[in-house]
């Protein structure tokens, strides 16, 4: 094992710009699905040791991930896991790597931009100079490619960079650096391109993307750093010679622009594997996250509460996800260090939006049904006079006080 080791940190120090798909290759030569948790563990090392390298090791993992996203998602995994505890552990210079080489792996399409979203949205909540740094450095490496796959949300994120102008706990230097991104936004990332010239190596067709996200617990494996007993390993080893005959066959078709009967064969054979891959995130849980990161975006850009009860409306908040909305206002409002008018006025013009879109009766209706008034309990309450005549008051000043008839007609009695 200790020779493998060697043979794998020796090959992966040689790799540089011009030389990548050489080395992809050298690799390939060994069992690195054996030795996959040597060869994560060689990737980040070398990656946090030299961050300017970062887009070459970014390609050769993207390159390895193609033809064994296992491997892949072993260096994805542990990179979250190690970005997460390094944060915690206050290690900058660990963060700000990691930081990177998780932006590069969005744009080379190994990790789904999910993650760089969520990374931002835990950044933003957690204001500091330090965390708003480390927002401006991770759009700079991924911003080119945030602006074609998520441009929305890309404005948006501009929108509370743009506010975070004004806020006077930042020194001037984070404000400065802010200022340079929106140059750097305006000039298209030229000095940041997603991916450098002669490192896109991999066709989009062919490539696994991981849909990994930031608050889950992922299983780092690191007994695969470890030497392991393997009883059937003339037998794992025929296999994995196999898969590498098929992989060196299908290269050299693909350098030719020919193919066999046979390559062609070997080829639909492992798009069939690809589709097949299981999906590493439901699906579902995903999209409800992007979805709630595009409204905590939208309520940090907003300037006032009409405006941001109109932008929210125009995504078509509401009769999809309704109680989600709800929870994702509630909780925004619940992590902001005092409470701010902005969402009791926020409310106000989602009730208006609501009255405009529904009618008055059908308003009512909804408000007052069983299963949403026990939701509701806590914006209409009835264990004091005082509440209630707060909640009336409420009411009648958005201009629905007929809502509250049954209130009203409890408090004159």
């Amino acid at each position: 094992m200790g020779r493998f080791k060697k043979t794998i940190d020796g090959q992966v120090k040689k790799v540089k710009h011009s030389n990548v798909t050489k080395i992809a290759h050298e690799l390939f030569k060994y069992n690195i699905i054996r030795g996959r948790g040597l060869l994560a563990k060689a990737i980040i090392k070398a990656q946090i040791k030299s961050p300017y390298s970062t887009p070459v090791y970014a390609a050769l993992t993207s390159m390895i991930n193609s033809k064994f996203p296992q491997i892949g998602q072993l260096i994805c995994k542990r990179l979250i896991s190690s970005f997460r505890k390094a944060h915690m552990d206050d290690e900058k210079t660990k963060c700000f790597a990691e930081a990177k080489f998780l932006a590069h792996l969005i744009n080379q399409r190994v990790l789904h931009e999910i993650i760089a979203l969520q990374i931002l949205l835990f950044l933003f909540e957690n204001r500091t100079d330090d965390n708003i740094i480390l927002a401006i450095e991770s759009l700079k490496e991924c911003g080119q490619k945030l602006s074609t796959v998520s441009p929305q949300e890309l404005y948006t994120i501009y929108l509370v960079l743009k506010n975070l102008l004004q806020e006077p706990s930042l020194n001037k230097q984070t404000q400065d650096m802010i200022q340079d991104l929106f140059t750097i936004r305006r000039d298209g990332f030229e000095t940041y391109p997603a991916i450098q010239y002669g490192l896109d190596l991999v066709d989009k067709n062919y490539q696994y993307t991981h849909i990994l996200l930031l608050n889950n617990s992922y299983d780092s494996e690191k007994m695969l750093d470890q030497f392991q007993y393997d009883e059937e390993y003339k037998v794992n080893e025929n296999k994995y010679k196999q898969s590498r005959k098929k992989i060196l066959v299908n290269n050299s078709d693909n350098e030719n622009e020919s193919s066999s009967n046979s390559s062609d064969s070997d080829e639909k054979d492992n798009d069939n594997e690809k589709r097949q891959q299981p999906t590493n995130v439901d699906r579902t849980e995903a999209d409800l996250l992007i979805h709630h990161h595009k409204i905590f975006l939208i309520i940090q850009a907003s300037i006032d509460a009409e405006k941001c009860a109109s932008k929210l409306h125009k995504m078509n908040s509401y009769g999809r996800r309704d109680d989600k909305l709800c929870e994702m206002i509630v909780d925004i409002c619940t992590k902001q260090h005092t409470y701010e008018d902005f969402f009791g006025i926020y409310l106000k013009n989602l009730l208006l939006e609501l009255f405009h879109f529904l009618g008055f009766t059908e308003l009512k209706n909804r408000l007052t049904d069983p299963t949403i008034t026990k939701l509701l309990q806590h914006h209409c309450l009835r264990d004091n006079p005082e509440n209630t005549r707060f909640c009336i008051k409420f009411f009648t000043s958005t201009g629905l006080g007929r809502i509250t008839d049954k209130l009203q007609a409890g408090l004159a009695r």
